[in-house]
Formats: structure tokens, C-alpha cells, sequence
């Protein structure tokens, strides 16, 4: 906890935000527990007299929605981020109604986009990115493309007994082929075919999250921030 915690409080925009009483206005009144436990927090990081600061309010406030965390027993930290996240976000979030567009069809036919509602925060302005996978049926060699919305980028450890996170980055974008059970249905063929599937990143977040997944004989495991250049 202290570990994510010191992380996230040390992220410039997000300090900002927090520090500047920006959240203050985006608050929903319904789940701002969290969010307020974390402005306090941050603000007795920063602006307070004391050589230490503890978080039992956030702890305690976190823990009222997830009782795992109140306990004192070994949590996963990428788990404990993930709630955070999830939670600043669901506090700070605001609804976006784009313009709606009409064009003339006829001279008495008109037809308009349908709008549609989406939710953005302070934390999907920072830690939201894009991945787009490339799905090659290896029958018909049909390509067809996916989206996924990140906030957590969890990169497998090469078998190596050393690696670089270059390495880690390299292993998740090459080439993956899907066989037997994990084969995926081929619209084209209409059946489920063996794939090969590469993962890209269409659009980079400005605070980019790295997950290392554990592997047994490293005895490693970690979440690392790095800010997107």
C-alpha cells in the first residue's frame, strides 16, 4: 500500500490537481469518500509540517468498499492500485455529450448520428491508453483489428535470468500464435481457426503503468510508473 501510494503521490499533474483543489468541483457526492481520503493525504504529504505521514484514513476509507484491504495480511499491489484507480475514476468522472450532427438526405429526409455518452478523469486523462491488436486467420489470412482500453500494462519476464524492461516490452508486442483451445472464431471462416495475433499501442497514456507478471524462478514482482515522452 505504502509503496503505491508514495507512487502515485509523486506524479506531477497528479499532485496538481489534487493540491490546486481542482477535484473539488468533479466530486460526485455519492463515492467521494475515497477521493477526499486521497486529497488530504496528498495534501499532508505536501504541504504538511510532520516528517511522516500516515495514511489509516485513506486505508480505512478504501477499506469500507474493500474489506481485503483492512486486514492485516500480505495484499497484491497491483490489485490495490487497480481499486484506487477505479475508484478516483468513478469519483472525478465527468460525462461528455458530443455535438450532434445532422446532414441533409433529401429534401425532407434528415438523418442524425445518435449521440454518445462518454466518461473521462483526471485518472483516464493520465493513465488511459489504447492497444490494437492485428488478428491474422492462419487458414483464409483474413485480418481483422481490435481495440482495448489499458490503464495497467502487464508485461510477461523473458526466461532469461537477467532482463532489461526493453526486454519485457519486446516479449509482449511480438507475434503470438493462438492454437488449440485458445484458437479464435474467423468470421470469415465461420469456425474457430489457429490465429497469429500482435498487440500494438495506438495511443500512448501520458503516465504509462507497467505490471511485471511474476515468473517462479525470479522470485520478482513489480509495478513501475514511467512517465511517456
Amino acid at each position: 500500500m505504502n509503496a503505491i501510494l508514495q507512487c502515485l503521490c509523486s506524479i506531477s499533474p497528479l499532485v496538481e490537481y489534487f493540491l490546486s483543489g481542482k477535484y473539488i468541483t468533479a466530486l460526485q457526492n455519492d463515492c467521494s469518500e475515497v477521493a477526499t481520503a486521497f486529497a488530504y493525504l496528498m495534501t499532508d504529504m505536501w504541504l504538511g509540517d510532520s516528517d511522516c505521514v500516515s495514511p489509516e484514513i485513506f486505508r480505512s476509507a478504501l477499506g469500507n468498499l474493500y474489506p481485503a484491504f483492512t486486514k492485516k495480511t500480505q495484499q497484491d499491489a497491483q490489485e490495490f492500485l487497480i481499486y484506487v484507480l477505479n475508484e478516483l475514476h468513478e469519483a472525478l468522472k465527468k460525462y461528455h455529450y458530443p455535438r450532434r450532427r445532422s446532414h441533409e438526405k433529401g429534401p425532407a429526409q434528415r438523418c442524425c448520428r445518435k449521440w454518445i455518452t462518454t466518461e473521462t478523469s483526471v485518472i483516464t486523462q493520465l493513465f488511459e491508453g489504447q492497444l490494437n491488436y492485428s488478428i491474422v486467420c492462419l487458414k483464409c489470412e483474413k485480418c481483422t483489428y481490435k481495440n482495448e482500453v489499458f490503464t495497467v500494462l502487464s508485461l510477461p519476464i523473458p526466461s532469461e535470468y537477467e532482463c532489461s524492461l526493453q526486454d519485457c516490452l519486446q516479449c509482449f508486442f511480438q507475434q503470438d500464435t493462438l492454437t488449440w483451445n485458445n484458437q479464435i472464431h474467423c468470421s470469415f471462416c465461420e469456425t474457430k481457426q489457429e490465429t497469429a495475433v500482435r498487440a500494438g499501442i495506438s495511443k500512448a497514456p501520458k503516465i504509462i503503468i507497467f505490471h511485471l507478471k511474476r515468473y517462479g524462478f525470479l522470485h520478482f514482482v513489480g509495478t513501475y510508473f514511467r512517465t511517456a515522452f
